[in-house]
């Protein structure tokens, strides 16, 4: 005879690398899941749509393939195999892995979630009255869950940075619009940013634009050792104004004959389906209140959140997310009232703050300090403690992640890293003399 615990449903929004990690867990554990995505196929971002997507496509990644496995679904390469790869190597893992553990099978696609309310404003156990509309025949349903977890990412919503181009007559669009550089064939293209997004574009749409100007602000974008095509002119200011066909730069450049302003400019986070009151955005910097980056402090038995931070290995980050959600539901967690969890979530705020790392969108557990410790491995240690997990993320995982997180990845591309044959350690074996 089942639990009690069996009958309860469990709603995931989003079928990327977090939502089936969470469905894999919950599944496995007996829970009824049901996972929702508006995309007509499992793998989140790395879906490649002409028309709607994130990724672009040439895109490539910027993390050794070894790391983006989840633990229990390793990826066996040839020897000679490049580490980093095409945007399809992602999205064909995702859909083994979904394939392999019969999660496909658990996901209702094509659908938007529209709202999420609660069944009682007043109980942290409450249930969810989940509503969505299928894009296809524009129906909508509503169904009702014990609990919820929000596992849609943070690359939806473009951050659009306060620039006076109403005057600028030329076109304006973000990376997330950014798909195939044959559609700027000799254009002159500006690129506005200095993260990787911006770098790589550059790069990509200069093998078919006239020319290119990177407008990188303050930041040094030689330190990335990316050898430009000679059509790219890196140019350390930001827009001022765009005027017709020209734009004023802050450093007082002028740049003419502009066809195209491509914003890299990172996203907001947005809960367009969720009351504010439940869950902040804070303007879209920062979701609170969330304890431990996860759990709902005003509803903590029945809503959740995953895969908010940036710079961190996806993969291996959901799996301690999920695994830590499903302990605090089984209260394997300790039982801290909405005063202790708001406590602990201000006092990690204040470490952070301390150690010089940049609080405003879920701290890039990127972040090194203490010779190369990264705030990814303090996250993945804390939950694992917390909730008495043993280890969900191996070692050899976060060293990995620590050797090559927040360096040139035009130098990292000439290495291969692999798994030592014990899984203890890795191998960083030279690959070729340029950047691939």
């Amino acid at each position: 005879m089942g639990s009690l615990i069996d009958d309860r449903r469990v709603c995931i929004i989003g079928a990327g690398y977090a939502g089936l990690a969470a469905a894999r867990v919950f599944s496995s554990n007996k829970y009824k899941v049901v996972v929702y995505d508006e995309r007509k196929a499992v793998g989140g971002v790395w879906n490649y749509d002409l028309k709607e997507g994130q990724v672009y496509d040439n895109l490539q990644t910027n993390t050794p393939l070894v790391v983006m496995a989840y633990p229990e679904y390793p990826i066996v390469q040839a020897a000679d195999a490049p580490s980093f790869v095409q945007r399809h190597h992602v999205l064909a893992y995702l859909q083994s892995y979904a394939q392999e553990f019969g999660l496909t099978r658990l996901v209702k696609f094509g659908q938007t979630i529209t709202s999420i309310k609660p069944e009682s404003k007043f109980d942290e156990d409450t249930r969810w009255f989940v509503s969505k509309q299928d894009r296809d025949s524009g129906a909508i349903s509503t169904e009702i869950f014990d609990v919820v977890i929000l596992a849609s990412g943070n690359y939806s919503t473009p951050h659009l940075p306060s620039i006076d181009l109403h005057q600028f007559q030329g076109s304006v669009i973000h990376s997330r619009d950014y798909r195939r550089p044959c559609d700027y064939s000799e254009q002159t293209v500006v690129v506005l940013g200095a993260g990787p997004s911006a770098l790589d574009i550059s790069v990509d749409v200069a093998s078919r634009a006239k020319q290119v100007y990177l407008l990188s602000g303050d930041h040094d974008v030689t330190e990335s050792k990316i050898p430009f095509p000679s059509n790219v002119a890196i140019v350390p200011a930001r827009i001022s104004q765009g005027l017709g066909h020209a734009l004023v730069a802050t450093n007082g450049a002028i740049i003419e004959h502009i066809d195209t302003v491509l914003l890299c400019t990172g996203y907001r986070f947005n809960l367009p389906f969720l009351c504010e009151s439940i869950i902040s955005t804070n303007g879209g910097m920062r979701l609170t209140p969330l304890y431990k980056e996860v759990v709902s402090i005003r509803y903590p038995q029945s809503l959740f959140v995953m895969g908010l931070q940036r710079e961190s290995p996806m993969a291996h980050h959901a799996s301690v997310q999920a695994r830590f959600i499903l302990a605090h539901l089984e209260k394997k967690t300790p039982r801290l009232t909405m005063e202790e969890m708001l406590a602990d979530e201000a006092k990690e705020v204040e470490r952070r703050k301390a150690l010089g790392a940049p609080i405003g969108d879920h701290t890039k557990f990127g972040f090194k300090y203490n010779n190369g410790r990264t705030l990814f491995r303090d996250y993945v240690e804390d939950l694992q403690a917390t909730a008495k997990l043993g280890t969900v993320v191996p070692d050899v995982i976060l060293d990995l992640f620590e050797d090559t997180v927040r360096k040139p990845v035009s130098e990292l591309r000439r290495f291969r890293y692999r798994l030592s044959e014990d899984g203890k350690s890795f191998i960083k074996a030279y690959h070729c003399p340029f950047a691939s």
